[in-house]
């Protein structure tokens, strides 16, 4: 850490590589003496290292010493930020989002983002921080919480709500834009009409820090598949004499689980209790299956390729369209009484069932829910809104500049259709024509995430990353976009930006 520390002071220039030698060779390295210097003088410069640790690690860096952080989110994280070695630190959470500084890249992939995730709720913002100045705020924030205080100001903080300030990596040549609708994104996002704080050239502050890093809080697929107490092919169950419960005959109930022979164990039980079923294996199919017809439950595994089951839970219980609808989520990665009631409650499901399961206690729980009272959905208008019409309705409405009433109906078009990529598209597009670039950046990743084919959305995002700081992000985003583009030439002049 001392040797690291060391570099950055002398590249910034704020320490002459003569007299950083001298230091080292006076103190010897690891020293707790040198270390509390160079941390003196990082912390007083905070800010001019902080654009280098933007620039080496390509991620938005915390200055700590001119935000104002969210202690609060400590509550349900504490042991595992107090034992994380490298430090991290939730310092801000809004809406479905928590943001995490991090000393490197790297820590991106670790998996505890993910517990951290789960245990909040949220999907997961990762920025920087120079790891001297993270664990001094690890521990000022743990005894701020502990202490009852809300927030953690810095010592040169204006701002009593959370306020939190970053410097961001240099602004790069922007590449070629593929099709029209990118170049009018580029022209929208100019530094003639973005907001103040997006064209500042090194720091600037974003409320609750509403950028958008995206880590599902979920682990790899490869983890979390564990047996069911049949065999894969194991035969059909035979015919019981009385049902675990009494089902709602003639009932529908999707079936989404990517181990597709306990899927089939799954639509086998819930039909001999004379339930119809319809088994899809992958988080992408949900939105064309709801499309297709609108079950009475869902039986949703959590962990799936593509869209993963958290996120369309979520979804659809934030929608006052499909919110009455039950969900029953499967997971053989969470388990006691304490994680299903946080995933229940964090995620909206109705219920929760651990693997390996008993067959009739599937039955028992799906039984129960399809018993239940359901509400009508809460369709606003008296019929359903199809996703051709509410497309069609927007179009006319940007066409003749009532941009209020297409964000109404893009409104509806996401109640509707809480899944659909295109609708958050919209939904981005109206948010830049407004200048509000994190509402849009929020909106096209979830684009990208429930259609990972959608080229507009790719590259609308890669463009937003960009302009925001996540370099990393934003290259890997227009990888995605040069992968999904709709012809050779599109795709061509993409990667050749990118390799100039």
């Amino acid at each position: 850490m001392v040797g690291e520390l060391a570099e950055l002071l002398v590249e910034s220039g704020l320490v002459p590589q003569a007299h950083m030698d001298d230091l080292l060779s006076r103190h010897g390295l690891g020293k707790d003496r040198l270390l509390d210097e160079l941390t003196a003088l990082a912390t007083e410069h905070e800010e001019a290292l902080a654009e280098l640790v933007a620039e080496r690690e390509q991620l938005p860096c915390v200055i700590f010493r001119v935000s104002t952080i969210d202690t609060s989110v400590l509550g349900a994280t504490l042991p595992d930020v107090i034992d994380a070695d490298p430090p991290v630190l939730p310092i801000a959470i809004d809406g479905d989002v928590v943001t995490v500084a991090i000393c490197t890249a790297e820590q991106a992939s670790s998996p505890l983002l993910d517990q951290l995730g789960v245990a909040l709720g949220r999907r997961v913002v990762v920025v920087a921080a120079l790891e001297v100045i993270l664990r001094n705020a690890v521990d000022a924030a743990v005894a701020a919480h502990l202490g009852g205080e809300r927030v953690l100001k810095g010592e040169r903080a204006v701002s009593d709500d959370v306020d939190v300030h970053f410097s961001r990596p240099a602004a790069r040549a922007r590449l070629p834009r593929a099709d029209s609708v990118a170049r009018a994104l580029s022209a929208m996002m100019s530094a003639d009409a973005i907001p103040e704080a997006l064209s500042a050239p090194s720091t600037a502050a974003i409320g609750a820090l509403k950028l958008k890093q995206i880590r599902a809080p979920v682990r790899s697929p490869s983890d979390v598949k564990g047996p069911v107490d049949a065999a894969p092919s194991a035969p059909a169950p035979t015919k019981h004499a009385e049902p675990p419960v009494l089902m709602a005959k003639g009932a529908y109930v999707l079936v989404v689980e990517d181990d597709e022979a306990i899927g089939r164990l799954i639509c086998r039980g819930l039909e001999a209790d004379g339930v119809n079923t319809h088994l899809v294996s992958s988080g992408d199919a949900v939105a064309d299956a709801l499309r297709a017809k609108r079950p009475d439950a869902i039986v949703l595994d959590a962990m799936l390729p593509g869209v993963h089951g958290f996120e369309i839970c979520a979804a659809l219980k934030q929608s006052p369209d499909w919110c009455s609808m039950p969900v029953v989520m499967i997971s053989a990665v969470y388990r006691g009484f304490q994680q299903a009631r946080e995933i229940q409650e964090t995620h909206g499901a109705d219920a929760f069932i651990e693997k390996p399961f008993q067959l009739e206690h599937v039955r028992r729980v799906v039984g129960d829910q399809l018993k239940r009272p359901v509400a009508s959905p809460a369709l606003t208008h008296g019929e359903a809104l199809s996703e051709a019409r509410a497309r069609a309705l927007v179009d006319h409405a940007m066409t003749v500049g009532d941009v209020d009433g297409a964000g109404a109906m893009i409104e509806r078009w996401i109640a509707a259709h809480p899944l659909s990529a295109r609708a958050w598209l919209e939904r981005g597009h109206h948010a830049i024509a407004q200048g509000d670039a994190f509402v849009a950046l929020r909106a096209y990743e979830r684009a990208a995430v429930y259609d990972r084919h959608l080229f507009v959305a790719q590259l609308s995002l890669a463009m937003l990353y960009e302009q925001l700081g996540f370099a990393r992000r934003a290259r890997s985003t227009w990888n995605a976009a040069a992968a999904c583009a709709p012809d050779v030439e599109s795709a061509d002049r993409i990667r050749q930006a990118m390799l100039r």
